[in-house]
């Protein structure tokens, strides 16, 4: 875990019967450009209630890194057109700072 760091969480719906083939686009595809885009330890859950339902976490270095080294780069509109057509509307995202961590 990288010190004061910036945590993004997304919340993302999929549509209905598209989960299987999104989980393997984000696996060998899009988990590349965060990595190439600064981000660390990218984790995917999905919900066990609903399994259309997902929450994808991130560590950058900051907001702005993040903000500047990939949602500013080529490897955003590349991300976009990956997962473009699986959200079932669009994305709900928030970037955090720990407050505590065991």
């Amino acid at each position: 875990m990288l010190a004061n760091m910036s945590i993004e969480v997304v919340l993302l719906t999929v549509k209905a019967g598209a989960e299987a083939q999104f989980l393997e686009v984000f696996r060998n595809q899009v988990v590349d450009l965060f990595h190439r885009g600064g981000a660390g330890n990218i984790t995917l859950y999905r919900s066990q209630m609903a399994p259309n339902q997902f929450v994808k976490t991130g560590e950058w270095k900051s907001r702005e890194a993040r903000l500047t080294d990939f949602v500013g780069s080529p490897l955003y509109p590349q991300f976009l057109a990956l997962m473009g057509p699986f959200l079932d509307g669009p994305p709900s995202l928030d970037d955090y700072d720990v407050a505590y961590a065991d």
